[in-house]
């Protein structure tokens, strides 16, 4: 019976101790890459859910609508509001307060559904959810 030479036996422990370190290497680099993946999805995840609540808050987004509406006399607009949606319709043969009204709705974080302007009317349909 032939005897394994124990030179062998120590390269081979050698051997394995290497590729150990080699592979525990890649894997904390995976690891540290796996963490800030994880960090900037987690940071886009909380400027989503701010922006989200910024946007789709019904109360808020009514708030608003009100706020752009009191730089305006009531006989130039007719608002209505259903479940799902705020209706505007200003109505002015006057330029610059059509241009104004045009620039202070547009300035504002709405979700238009329906925009229609024409010489003398704006029709503007504001989604709430």
């Amino acid at each position: 019976m032939n005897k394994i030479n124990p030179l062998y036996i120590l390269l081979l422990f050698v051997c394995i101790t290497l590729i150990s370190f080699v592979s525990l290497s890649n894997i904390k680099n995976d690891y540290k890459i796996s963490n800030e993946e994880l960090y900037v999805f987690s940071q886009n995840a909380s400027e989503y859910n701010l922006i989200k609540n910024s946007w789709i808050n019904k109360n808020e987004i009514k708030n608003r609508a009100k706020n752009v509406l009191r730089y305006f006399s009531s006989k130039d607009y007719d608002k209505s509001e259903n479940k799902n949606s705020i209706n505007i319709k200003f109505k002015t043969f006057n330029k610059k307060i059509l241009s104004k009204f045009l620039n202070k709705i547009l300035n504002q974080k709405f979700i238009f559904t329906k925009l229609e302007i024409t010489q003398s009317t704006v029709l503007v349909q504001i989604r709430l959810k």
